[in-house]
């Protein structure tokens, strides 16, 4: 599934789960961690100010930009 989204450049997500059945999205599947597909990302690398953390400023950057986001923390 991931094959055929990966040549259609991720424009459609949607699956049909081989267990149950069920319509979904490759988005939308319960990943062991917080996972997502993107076409943009904003990074907060290091951030010294609290008020940086993407939690926190998550709400501010839907209402500017006009979209949900997803909030996915990398360990690297």
């Amino acid at each position: 599934m991931m094959d055929s989204a990966s040549a259609n450049r991720l424009s459609d997500l949607s699956v049909t789960t081989p267990c149950c059945k069920t319509s979904t999205t490759l988005n939308d599947l319960d990943y062991h961690a917080p996972s997502g597909f993107a076409k943009y990302v904003i990074d907060i690398i290091d951030p010294q100010d609290s008020k940086a953390d993407g939690q926190k400023v998550q709400p501010e950057l839907e209402r500017l930009l006009g979209t949900k986001l997803r909030l996915i923390n990398a360990h690297i």
